[in-house]
């Protein structure tokens, strides 16, 4: 087995606060194997990055000379590995680290790394995707889209016939093309890093500062109004989130974004469930209570229906679309749209935008 080691110089690793990580917690790692089954093929090399304080990069590399040689690669490896809490990878949570887990049982050795937290950054990078316009989700092109500078395209895959013939001929030409391609996924791992921004962004509480109603002009120059949610970012996003659903925006970039939702200045139904309980007046357009309309003229009342049993109100409403707030109001029986009231009280309440603002991105990103 060879050991292969360089430095280099820092890259911006944002702190995963979330998870009360920083930059020294963690360690970068990727994998090489002779195939893609771990019954058959074996890890043949590893490449890994850890960080200094102030964010340089100590590279390592575990390179087999042979079969016989796995075994001590990983031993390294899980020494190496002992001093991080957290393992960050690309799509290691599905390929590298079962396939390391069951190396470790055909081999009879302790997987030493299986307790460890692990940051998948394709797993961060996949929901969003659309949101970032990326066509797919290989690792050069998102690499691309954060400009890590990668020009190094061979895969995994392209080099397995490289490593049997290096390990007939013990080449040095074939030795630099596997070193090299697992250099240039490692160090583009590390150039990865601001997806962890991202990661923080969805797992954490928005920290909303301003919500205001504002009138807008469309642009089939109609008029509406809409409640605007701005928010803090703590650690700033490299690449700016455009998304929207159901009339709702979002927009996150840097150190800051904001949400706009529709609001609506109109008269909404409010539906009761018992509607057997109720009586319909036609004339008032409204459902009473039998307990209350019992001594009205039986010629303006008729038996409420699930369609009639309604009360008006003419008020402020804000979507939502899972239950957020009681009571919810609808425009008519059949529509699908669900609306509260942004009542007075609501108004002033900083505690209710922040939690509405985090409800609002849920939905968007999610559909929930």
């Amino acid at each position: 087995m060879q050991t292969i080691t360089k430095t280099f110089g820092p890259v911006p690793v944002p702190d995963v606060k979330s998870a009360g990580l920083h930059p020294a917690d963690l360690m970068l790692f990727d994998i090489e194997t002779t195939g893609l089954s771990p019954d058959h093929a074996f890890i043949y090399l590893i490449g890994c990055i850890a960080f200094g304080a102030d964010g340089t990069r100590f590279f390592t590399q575990y390179l087999a000379d042979s079969k016989e040689d796995e075994k001590e690669v990983l031993e390294n490896f899980f020494g190496l590995a002992s001093g991080a809490r957290a393992l960050v990878s690309y799509n290691g949570e599905r390929f590298d680290l079962p396939f390391i887990q069951k190396r470790c049982t055909v081999l009879g050795i302790p997987d030493r790394i299986e307790n460890k937290e692990s940051i998948d950054l394709l797993k961060i990078v996949r929901p969003i995707r659309g949101y970032l316009g990326l066509f797919d989700l290989k690792q050069t092109t998102v690499e691309a889209y954060f400009g890590t500078g990668r020009t190094e395209e061979t895969s995994g895959g392209d080099l397995i016939r490289v490593y049997f013939d290096y390990m007939k001929t013990g080449s040095g030409a074939e030795k630099e093309a596997l070193l090299s391609h697992n250099e240039a996924d490692v160090l583009g791992l590390s150039g990865l890093m601001p997806l962890i921004a991202y990661k923080n962004f969805f797992e954490t509480p928005l920290r909303l500062y301003k919500a205001e109603a504002r009138k807008y002009s469309a642009y089939d120059e109609s008029e509406g109004e809409e409640l605007l949610l701005c928010f803090h970012i703590e650690d700033p996003l490299s690449k700016p989130i455009l998304a929207s659903r159901g009339g709702c925006f979002l927009r996150a970039d840097g150190s800051g974004g904001f949400l706009k939702v529709p609001l609506f200045e109109t008269e909404l139904k409010y539906f009761y469930a018992d509607y057997k309980e109720y009586w319909y007046f036609p004339e008032e357009d409204l459902a009473l209570h039998r307990s209350v309309a019992q001594f009205s003229d039986r010629t303006h009342r008729e038996p409420a229906t699930a369609r009639t049993c309604y009360t008006r109100k003419l008020s402020s409403f804000l979507p939502e679309w899972s239950r957020f707030a009681e009571p919810v109001f609808k425009k008519d029986f059949d529509d699908p749209g669900v609306y509260f009231e942004l009542t007075e009280e609501r108004k002033h309440s900083r505690a209710f935008f922040s939690g509405y603002a985090q409800y609002v991105l849920k939905y968007i990103v999610n559909g929930q």
